[in-house]
């Protein structure tokens, strides 16, 4: 199976065992929705001090730190991307 057919649960197993490529094809998978997301929402009066590139690698560093930790679980395929949704909104 190639390592983009993997779930998240299962990219996110094969980071924390230490593949780094794990984290990249999380990232990869979710980068333009999440930036997508964040530029429609992000509010006109912080569009000049901060742009959604700052605010996705913000959550993209959250979200990695946090799971790390052992923070979350991630069950269901779609939760991962829940996550970063929240996250991404939240800071927003």
């Amino acid at each position: 199976m190639a390592d983009v057919e993997l779930t998240d649960a299962e990219l996110v197993e094969r980071w924390r065992a230490g593949d780094e490529d794990a984290a990249t094809i999380l990232h990869e998978r979710y980068l333009a929705r999440l930036l997508n997301l964040v530029g429609r929402h992000l509010a006109g009066k912080f569009n000049s001090r901060l742009d959604p590139d700052d605010v996705v690698q913000s959550v993209f560093r959250s979200i990695f730190r946090l799971t790390r930790e052992g923070r979350f679980e991630f069950e269901d395929d779609g939760a991962f991307w829940k996550l970063l949704l929240t996250m991404a909104l939240n800071k927003v």
